[in-house]
């Protein structure tokens, strides 16, 4: 009878001990699933802002090139233009109703228009002439007339990036040619009008608030620990960047409830302890109830 209550009193500590390790490893599992799905939430939320904030300024530079070439198209795919800049007096003409207005206009601070041999007949920017040729001015500007004279109507007028001495450009240029092609004319022979606009603190300052890229910034190479979209040059070439940092709005939502979430894990780790501490006693009491029972006298019936 002895041996029977030893084996019943071992089983139940075993019980006890294997109920309370289940449930803390139970709770323990649930606890690790939430912490680690909070931390794929913090990271998913991330990685999303930084994809729309990487769209976004991506979507802004495109604009701007896009924006460019329109005005462009405007201006050298004009009849009235080809013949004004072939004629004697086409110098004043350019200055008129081009030149004059880098002064002040808002897609360009910038004109240039070069004969067939790449010489500039006007060169002004911000409203007075140049003081420097065109060529020594800008980076890639033959490779950017030589783009120019390549493209057909129907193609994307080429605009790009540049630096300059002044800083980095927005530049385009489009030969100027009547609006209804005459196949006769030799593209060669085209003048070409090219528009610049410097990439300042303003233009910058416009991106970052038409397309929500909060502290966006005009840099030479990429900055560490920002995202960034390279500025393409009219050779492929990285001419600068848009950098700016990630908002990171998963991490910013997981700290405002780090310190919950830290209280709840400290409550939970209680919890547990609390449960191992609990079956110890249990057990112990056992054995110790078992002990008794083992040297108590048999009764012999």
């Amino acid at each position: 009878m002895h041996r029977n209550t030893l084996s019943e009193s071992r089983q139940t500590q075993l019980l006890v001990l294997l109920v309370a390790a289940v449930f803390i490893l139970v709770a323990a599992a649930l606890a690790g699933l939430i912490a680690g799905s909070i931390a794929t939430l913090t990271t998913t939320a991330d990685d999303i802002d930084d994809q729309r904030a990487l769209q976004a300024t991506s979507g802004a530079v495109q604009a701007l090139r896009k924006q460019m070439a329109a005005t462009l198209r405007d201006n050298a795919y004009w009849d009235d233009a080809y013949a004004e800049v072939n004629a004697d007096t086409r110098a004043d003409w350019i200055i008129d109703n081009w030149a004059s207005t880098s002064a002040d206009y808002p897609l360009y601070d910038t004109v240039i228009v070069v004969d067939s041999e790449n010489l500039p007949v006007v060169a002004y920017r911000k409203g007075v002439p140049m003081g420097v040729m065109p060529g020594e001015f800008i980076d890639d500007f033959q490779t950017l007339l030589d783009a120019a004279r390549r493209v057909r109507m129907s193609d994307e007028v080429p605009v790009h990036f540049a630096r300059s001495s002044a800083g980095t450009e927005l530049i385009g240029a489009a030969a100027i040619q009547p609006f209804e092609r005459d196949e006769s004319l030799v593209t060669g022979d085209f003048y070409v009008l090219v528009f610049a606009k410097l990439i300042t603190p303003a233009v910058v300052a416009e991106v970052s608030n038409s397309f929500a890229i909060a502290d966006l910034r005009l840099e030479l190479k990429p900055a560490a620990g920002r995202l960034a979209v390279a500025l393409k040059g009219v050779s492929s070439d990285d001419v600068g960047y848009f950098t700016w940092p990630s908002m990171a709005p998963g991490t910013k939502s997981y700290e405002k409830v780090d310190g919950d979430l830290r209280t709840a894990g400290a409550i939970l780790v209680l919890f547990l302890c609390s449960i191992g501490f609990a079956g110890g006693i249990t057990i112990r009491n056992l054995r110790k109830a078992n002990s008794l029972r083992a040297g108590a006298p048999c009764m012999i019936l």
